[in-house]
């Protein structure tokens, strides 16, 4: 059985297919409002106020809804596997997720010229054959790389982006865990400066002010082709965040998560017994970590 409730699940789905989940109201142990919007193509804010219930709700719970929905001037539904007689859009919650969409793996990550394509973009090159620009590429094969690797939903936030202050995206962990991450596409190579750190501050809060009671942030993944910025300064700027929100900055070149990517592929037997958390927490984060868990559990020789 699932640890999650069905409010924790629709949230998880919500945060996935690109909706920014604002409050729920629990109305009963059986029965949340859960109040979420999107963005349209145009940047205004579309809003929805959805009735969740594990059970048959009651005529007062329904009011409840209405109340919210008025209030937030927002569009009412309701998530029931009951068969309902009301004057409200419902759906059960397979319909529900069918509807809002799952995590789509594209496989952009398994081109045998993932390397060369990795180096590029972290230089802020478009590679051969592509289209497009190298900063938003990195978004995407970035996210495509960490979805693979650890095997859990990760969201892109792409153009939401235009309208809020967020990172490129968030890895949702197992075991409730999260991490943040930001792709930087440049020629020269990237350096930390202090208004990295206080964007990377802001981000880490705001997603705690949202999903904290869901999801403990475990560090902040910065990706990039060169960091310019010594291993001490990197250690440094880790300490640094770590001491104002908690959160440690864990580096990776794109070359080494190009790197992780071949070894998963080529080791996927034990993909599921590699603990990421210890791993995503290194100031500089190297394939090798990953190489060295992987050769102890080849000794151990549970895993055939």
């Amino acid at each position: 059985m699932s640890k999650y409730s069905a409010n924790d699940n629709l949230i998880m789905t919500l945060i996935v297919n690109g909706y920014h989940f604002k409050d729920f109201i629990r109305v009963s142990p059986d029965h949340s409002v859960v109040i979420f919007y999107k963005y349209d193509q145009f940047g205004a804010e579309m809003w929805y106020s959805v009735l969740v219930s594990e059970k048959l709700p009651s005529t007062s719970v329904i009011e409840t809804l209405k109340r919210t929905s008025d209030r937030n001037n927002s569009k009412p539904f309701i998530i029931c596997d009951n068969e309902l007689n009301v004057n409200y859009d419902s759906y059960t919650f397979d319909e529900f997720y069918e509807k809002i969409g799952g995590v789509v793996n594209t496989g952009l990550i398994l081109n045998p010229n993932l390397s060369e394509i990795m180096t590029d973009l972290g230089q802020n090159r478009l590679p051969k054959g592509l289209e497009g620009k190298p900063d938003d590429l990195l978004e995407i094969y970035s996210k495509e790389c960490f979805q693979f690797l650890i095997k859990t939903p990760v969201r892109r936030y792409g153009k939401d982006r235009s309208f809020e202050s967020l990172p490129d995206g968030i890895v949702l962990g197992k075991d409730s865990t999260a991490f943040l991450f930001d792709s930087k596409a440049y020629k020269d190579g990237f350096e930390f400066s202090s208004d990295d750190i206080n964007r990377f501050e802001k981000y880490v809060n705001d997603f705690k002010d949202r999903y904290g009671r869901l999801f403990e942030i475990k560090s902040f993944l910065v990706i990039s082709g060169k960091f310019n910025d010594s291993s001490t300064s990197i250690q440094g700027r880790s300490l640094e965040l770590m001491s104002r929100v908690q959160v440690p900055i864990s580096c990776i070149s794109t070359e080494d998560l190009a790197k992780m990517v071949n070894i998963i592929h080529n080791n996927s037997g034990f993909q599921q017994s590699i603990n990421w958390n210890r791993i995503f927490v290194n100031p500089m984060i190297r394939s090798t970590d990953l190489n060295t868990q992987i050769n102890k559990l080849k000794k151990d020789n549970i895993i055939q």
